[in-house]
């Protein structure tokens, strides 16, 4: 039996434009990867703190997301321009 979510909300230690989406345990990256990989959309929900911040272990590339939901405290200028221009939509909220 296969079970396959629409949407995948996935929280994270950090996103960054070059390390992609990470945490800090291995065994929690392992099983977020599953997670992308099977739902058809995925967005991940972290604040601005962790915009820019490397975890230790990767989840995903920000190219297997489709949206990024953080809250408005974040540098629109400069952070949520760069994810904008490398093709990711960014929600604030």
């Amino acid at each position: 039996m296969s079970s396959r979510a629409d949407i995948c909300f996935l929280g994270a230690l950090g996103v960054d434009q070059q390390a992609g989406v990470t945490a800090d345990d291995e065994a929690e990256a392992a099983v977020n990867r599953v997670m992308v990989t099977q739902a058809r959309r995925t967005v991940v929900v972290a604040d601005a703190t962790k915009l820019g911040h490397v975890g230790f272990s990767r989840i995903c590339h920000l190219s297997e997301i489709d949206a990024l939901l953080t809250d408005r405290e974040v540098d629109p200028a400069v952070v949520v321009q760069r994810l904008r221009d490398g093709g990711l939509e960014v929600v604030l909220a």
